[in-house]
């Protein structure tokens, strides 16, 4: 993300467009700004300008101020700086480029978000029922879960049936990503999702066709 700021340029008589320029140095942190273009002296103008040149990931900072009269500004303005034309061509390149980078990046977030849905979409719901059921499937993903009494190894599992469970790792156990798991326990269907639910205290365990 480039940040960009509108501020007035020789003897306070326009808006112009400049870009902030962070460098990083053994003193610390160098700031300056390098000069872009004239805008308006409207300073809504000036807004509509600065952000029909920039990209959407770009950041505009700036504050309205007064601006001098035409005639005073002259007595203080010296020889502004023109981007060359190579120079301009320059950066549309750079602002096409982030444009596509960010185009890109968009269209593989929605196919995610797309295969997620599908993926939901095809699962089913969790039983409901006050008692112990058997469990049968295969373990999805494990995490850490951090608590006040240390933490514990948590698991997805995908039930063959096609509904999804989570819960805590039984202690001593080596459950891995595929594995292929089956246990007995008290499963709750979660608030927020009917295809989602949580088993506790699991049973009678038998992972990958060997009893734990």
């Amino acid at each position: 993300m480039t940040t960009y700021i509108i501020s007035t340029g020789n003897g306070n008589g326009m808006f112009t467009l400049n870009e902030l320029e962070v460098a990083i140095t053994e003193y610390g942190i160098n700031e300056k700004t390098r000069y872009i273009k004239n805008l308006s002296r409207d300073w809504d103008t000036a807004i509509s300008k600065a952000k029909s040149f920039l990209s959407a990931d770009d950041k505009l900072e700036g504050t309205k101020t007064e601006l001098n009269e035409w005639g005073d500004a002259d007595k203080y303005t010296h020889l502004i700086y023109e981007p060359s034309s190579e120079q301009i061509a320059k950066w549309d390149a750079e602002k096409a480029k982030r444009a596509a980078e960010k185009a890109k990046l968009d269209a593989e977030w929605e196919k995610t978000q797309a295969e997620r849905k599908a993926e939901h979409d095809a699962l089913v719901d969790v039983p409901v029922t006050e008692q112990r059921i058997k469990i049968e499937g295969t373990i999805q993903n494990t995490y850490w879960k951090d608590s006040q009494w240390g933490g514990s190894t948590r698991v997805f599992i995908l039930d063959d049936r096609g509904f999804k469970l989570n819960g805590a790792e039984p202690k001593k156990s080596n459950w891995k990503e595929g594995d292929k798991v089956s246990f007995y326990a008290k499963i709750n269907v979660s608030d927020d999702d009917p295809k989602f639910g949580f088993y506790k205290r699991p049973t009678k365990i038998v992972l990958n066709n060997r009893g734990e």
